[in-house]
């Protein structure tokens, strides 16, 4: 595993030292161009599942014309849970996610579930590959993970919790 890599900086000649975990994922995306700029990702309703909250028939407000839009023709990408084989770190935010080794989507928020003991990411894949069980990876600490798609839910699938 690689875990140094140098950048040439062209436009006057420096150089600089990229070491530590996550060097080599970080150049990646940089060099792909695919660095979040903070503020800069924007998920719109209807890719995570949340067109049923939006009030087409209110007079104005911001957005309006994306989710009208939007509410003919579905997105192409849709916000997914995924179980995570993780055993000793989470996936971190904004990492790419990958479907037979090509990066298809990306992570937008992860953690591990305490009730439920698994590690859970949350992430935009394409609808057409967003099938239930639909194996995906992504890196952890520099390695490829397995992760599964799940559109049930994760804790109490039946719902037998909130019942008295």
């Amino acid at each position: 595993m690689r875990t140094q890599v140098r950048i040439n900086e062209i436009h006057n000649f420096s150089k600089f030292e990229v070491t530590g975990v996550g060097a080599e994922d970080w150049l990646n995306r940089l060099m792909a161009n695919t660095m979040p700029q903070n503020g800069r990702i924007v998920l719109r309703p209807m890719e995570m599942g949340l067109e049923r909250f939006v009030r087409y028939g209110k007079a104005d407000f911001i957005g309006r014309d994306t989710a009208t839009a939007d509410r003919g023709s579905p997105p192409d990408r849709r916000l997914n849970a995924l179980i995570v084989d993780a055993s000793d770190a989470d996936v971190s935010a904004d990492g790419p996610i990958f479907h037979d080794g090509t990066v298809v989507g990306f992570v937008t928020s992860s953690g591990y579930a305490h009730f439920s003991r698994k590690s859970i990411a949350l992430g935009m894949v394409p609808r057409e590959i967003a099938d239930d069980g639909e194996h995906f990876e992504f890196k952890i600490l520099g390695e490829r993970r397995a992760e599964t798609l799940t559109t049930t839910p994760i804790l109490d699938p039946q719902g037998l919790r909130m019942r008295i």
